[in-house]
């Protein structure tokens, strides 16, 4: 069988699709019940949810061990070497254009030389070989968890319409979704320290709220909480930042969800960020300070309202807003069509990797 396992929401997501693709086929799996893939695993899959206490068994016996990673959860990892010990081939599956040979030695030991390192695109396998992931592991499949934009319609405007109004929004009112991540809590306030990204959700947001006070009611955002945020933290973050402008906090983590009933979406860092830039959203990026290169990549996106100061974010807001305003159809782009078959390659080769035929 093919055994998955991940921890983080991130690596989670990237097997997910895969996941299904394999049951699709009737490929024999068995899926750790750990972490947010655990939780997160459609209720048709569940029947292959093994527990943690019979992980290791599972790795030393299996046909191939697929995984995604993760900074703090070390567990898919450690399986990772125990499976590589007892011969099983060991297929790592990238989710974030960041930390690329990291993510093979969060344990602290050695690197482990993984069979094969899944890469979303050819920039993913520059960082990786530049980071000391062997040629020979990488190829290049699209990102998995991607793979709905470039097959998802899109909504019409009356489509959008209806469901700002079920989540609350004045209907009149351009919709602002940002997409929150924890980064105080991740990577600590010290925005000076070598390893921290240069800004903060809590002064982003704060300076985003005073960017849109003038604007009153034109505007309604929405703030969409992380799987790993606080509720009680991000609520009187926003009792703090909010500046009287009318919004609210997202009852759920599912940013698809909220990114349907967008006009713009604003982040951060996130990987959703990369969805709604292949989806065709206006997107406004708030990295103010930031100087870490993997999440600049952001700066480089055609057609991007970018803030990489403080003092940047009303007049990137303002040419998002303009861009917006204009209503034009939002038009899938050409990459998302290599994240639409990333499930498959994906699948097909973890099938070749398990002797079976594709």
């Amino acid at each position: 069988m093919i055994f998955c396992a991940a921890g983080d929401p991130g690596g989670s997501r990237a097997l997910l699709p895969v996941i299904g693709e394999l049951f699709r086929r009737n490929v024999p799996c068995a899926i750790l019940d750990h972490g947010f893939l655990g939780r997160e695993l459609p209720e048709k899959c569940a029947r292959a949810l093994c527990p943690v206490e019979k992980a290791e068994e599972i790795a030393a016996a299996s046909r191939v061990y697929l995984f995604g990673s993760s900074s703090t959860d070390t567990l898919p990892l450690q399986l990772a070497r125990l499976a590589k010990a007892n011969g099983v081939p060991v297929m790592h599956v990238l989710d974030n254009w960041m930390g690329y040979g990291r993510r093979l030695r969060s344990d602290g030991l050695d690197p482990l030389a993984v069979d094969v390192y899944a890469v979303m695109d050819e920039e993913a396998r520059d960082g990786a070989l530049a980071d000391g992931v062997p040629e020979s592991s990488l190829i290049v499949t699209g990102h998995p968890a991607l793979s709905a934009p470039a097959t998802a319609p899109t909504l019409s405007s009356m489509a959008c319409k209806r469901m700002k109004t079920a989540f609350g929004v004045p209907p009149a009112a351009m919709h602002l979704v940002f997409i929150n991540e924890p980064l105080r809590a991740v990577l600590g306030g010290d925005v000076r320290a070598a390893s921290h990204y240069g800004f903060t959700e809590d002064r982003v947001l704060g300076r985003l709220t005073a960017a849109l006070a003038p604007f009153g009611n034109e505007a309604w955002l929405t703030i969409v909480p992380h799987p790993k945020d606080d509720k009680d933290e991000l609520a009187a973050l926003w009792e703090k930042i909010g500046n009287g402008i009318a919004g609210k906090i997202a009852d759920s983590p599912d940013g698809h969800s909220w990114l349907a009933a967008a006009d713009i979406v604003i982040g951060m860092a996130s990987i959703l960020l990369y969805e709604a830039w292949l989806g065709g959203w206006p997107l406004l990026i708030l990295q103010p300070g930031g100087r870490n290169p993997d999440i600049l990549r952001f700066s480089r996106l055609s057609g991007v309202h970018f803030a990489g100061t403080y003092a940047a974010v009303a007049k990137a807001l303002a040419a998002c807003l303009e861009q917006a305003r204009l209503r034009l159809p939002r038009r899938i782009r050409p990459e998302a069509l290599r994240h639409a078959a990333a499930p498959s390659r994906i699948a097909d080769i973890a099938m070749k990797l398990a002797g079976r035929q594709l």
